[in-house]
């Protein structure tokens, strides 16, 4: 292969791999004083246990524009029309009892949970870490929300349906893992 044809090729690779990072993120976001209402949109686990990849996240002003990019997404530069990657809603969490506070929803771009559709946040990142206080399972999309007092899903933990909209009891401020599963 010529050497000009080799860049060529290089070149086009490097394109590819940044059209399908934009708006990809590992990390959680951070919420800050205007932007309050957080979002994470997650792969299903490829098996259980194993961490679900976190593809989007973000924080916005309003509750209306989060949950917009939670079912949809950012919009890539790369892409001249609005391509739905459908998403459904799992849970949302609050820093503050009775869903007060800056919110964390959780979005499965898989779907519903089922029993072999499950998603793992082993590891809640800050300011998320030991700082939810109330959380609501769409129980419609899954069976239930498990969130756990240390990473890895370990220690002891709490099963919220609806039961934590007030407020997660003694496990408040102290979870730092969650699973979302289809029915047991």
């Amino acid at each position: 292969m010529k050497p000009l044809a080799v860049g060529v090729v290089c070149v086009a690779a490097l394109l590819l791999l940044a059209a399908s990072a934009v708006g990809a993120s590992s990390v959680y976001p951070t919420p800050d004083p205007g932007h309050t209402y957080c979002v994470v949109r997650a792969d299903p686990a490829v098996a259980q246990g194993v961490a679900s990849r976190i593809v989007d996240s973000g924080c916005f002003a309003d509750p209306a524009t989060a949950q917009a990019f939670g079912e949809t997404g950012p919009l890539s530069p790369f892409i001249s029309q609005v391509v739905p990657l459908a998403s459904t809603i799992l849970g949302t969490s609050w820093t503050g009892i009775g869903r007060t506070g800056s919110s964390l929803a959780f979005y499965g771009s898989g779907g519903n949970c089922t029993n072999s559709i499950w998603y793992y946040f082993p590891n809640f990142q800050s300011p998320w870490n030991d700082n939810f206080e109330s959380t609501v399972v769409a129980t419609l999309n899954c069976y239930q929300g498990r969130y756990y007092v240390n990473g890895n899903y370990t220690g002891g933990g709490i099963t919220c349906h609806n039961n934590c909209v007030t407020t997660m009891g003694s496990y408040n401020n102290i979870t730092s893992s969650a699973v979302y599963t289809g029915a047991p």
